[in-house]
């Protein structure tokens, strides 16, 4: 799994795939932090930009995952990444594997 907000390593839309894998694993205890989470992240959005917007709306889904289980939890990101993986940057991806494999480095 790649992790790129930016846009680099990940060139798809981060928000609407962790809906879409939310959408098929979270129940109402989950949706309830994820919503209050995004109505702080709006409001910190207005006051402070579009950044600060991201990192509350990327914290608040990683408070809703407080009390799950690992099956659950591999299962919500094994989703997840079968939902993204044809939006990663590979031939960035696969730069950064072959100078680390130049190198020695394990990946």
């Amino acid at each position: 799994m790649t992790v790129g907000f930016d846009g680099t390593l990940y060139q798809g839309n981060s928000f609407k795939v962790m809906f879409q894998a939310a959408n098929k694993s979270f129940g109402w205890k989950q949706w309830s932090v994820v919503g209050t989470g995004i109505v702080k992240a709006a409001a910190g959005g207005l006051i402070k930009g579009k950044n600060a917007f991201r990192m509350r709306f990327f914290k608040a889904f990683a408070k809703s995952f407080k009390g799950m289980t690992q099956t659950e939890l591999n299962a919500f990101f094994q989703k997840r990444v079968a939902m993204g993986t044809k939006d990663a940057h590979y031939d960035l991806i696969h730069k950064f594997t072959s100078m680390n494999a130049r190198r020695g480095w394990a990946i």
